[in-house]
């Protein structure tokens, strides 16, 4: 083997080498990704808000975003204040209902002799609900934590979204930058709609869930429509995960009253999947199904339960990035 094979094989190692310590280091620190990207996601909801005042009343940018920050925290501290105590005794009590409701399920599966298939659905139930909540008040101060972290990035990122646009094209060949520049650009703008998109319809859902449930007469409206609402931030999954803790709950009460929530749930999320998600999604922006649902399942498999909370946004930037390497028109 002469010296130029032998350069190239060991320059091929070397590259297969550190590609695998880089993906071993991503692994590692895959928590801190998720933190980076719900801070560019905050960014960029702070950023738009900034825009709007700023339009509206003629500031500068930076004013607009200073009173965008001060709004939000107001926002959040106004809503604690007012049903903090209420909601976090309200979610505890539907965890107490839904694992009532779970023994009430196993106990009719064991009376029909599939005892098996009754402790599979009663044990995957509420599985993710209650593994992201268990999560966040085991991690305690580490939450705390990486909340803070994320809402300070945010705010950096917010106020000089340029600075780290440059930053990252710096990262690609020269000759590749103004792509990656308009890459970029793209992907802010779409995650924009993308988020509008999907707090309109989490807003929607969560108020007609709570009207639905008022009326039903359930305990704990405002926790379930809050889980409800939250859920719908997972794409086609959400809605699902979102009934579940209804449904149990409603058992408690009777059977009678789950099957009214099971046709209330139904009914909501009929309307919300043919009626306010075409309307909605006419003005901001359409990503296949199929590409959301594979994205889910990836993400969540790459991050672990939490992960699913960002996973469709993710799924949003990979597709929108793909499809700006290798088509002249992302977005259709």
């Amino acid at each position: 083997m002469s010296w130029a094979d032998t350069r190239q094989t060991i320059q091929t190692a070397v590259i297969w080498i550190l590609l695998a310590a880089g993906a071993i280091g991503l692994w590692k620190v895959r928590t801190v990704l998720l933190l980076i990207f719900g801070a560019v996601l905050v960014a960029i909801l702070l950023r738009t808000t900034a825009m709007e005042i700023a339009a509206l009343t003629r500031l500068p940018v930076q004013v607009g975003l200073a009173l965008a920050t001060i709004l939000l925290i107001a926002a959040v501290m106004l809503f604690v204040w007012l049903f903090g105590s209420q909601l976090s005794g309200q979610l505890s009590d539907v965890l107490k209902h839904a694992e009532a409701g779970e023994s009430y399920l196993k106990s009719v599966f064991e009376k029909n002799s599939i005892e098996q298939f009754g402790s599979t659905v009663t044990q995957k139930g509420t599985s993710i609900i209650t593994d992201i909540v268990t999560r966040a008040f085991s991690a305690g101060f580490q939450l705390v934590t990486g909340l803070l972290v994320t809402a300070i990035s945010a705010i950096y990122l917010a106020a000089q979204p340029q600075l780290y646009r440059r930053g990252i094209a710096y990262l690609v060949p020269a000759r590749t930058r103004p792509r990656a520049l308009e890459t970029i650009d793209l992907i802010g703008r779409t995650l924009k709609l993308w988020m509008l998109a999907q707090l309109l319809l989490m807003m929607l859902v969560a108020l007609l869930s709570f009207v639905a449930l008022i009326v039903i007469g359930l305990p704990n409206p405002a926790a379930l429509a809050l889980i409800a609402g939250l859920c719908e931030a997972v794409p086609y999954v959400g809605p699902f995960i979102g009934a579940i803790p209804a449904l149990l709950v409603a058992l408690t009460v009777g059977l009678i009253p789950a099957l009214w929530t099971a046709r209330a749930y139904l009914c909501v999320h009929l309307f919300e999947g043919y009626i306010a998600t075409p309307l909605i999604e006419r003005y901001f922006v359409t990503i296949p199904p199929v590409v959301i649902l594979i994205g889910i399942v990836t993400v969540t498999l790459l991050f672990g339960t939490i992960g699913i909370i960002l996973a469709a946004p993710i799924t949003v930037m990979v597709y929108i990035a793909v499809k700006a390497i290798y088509s002249d028109d992302p977005l259709n």
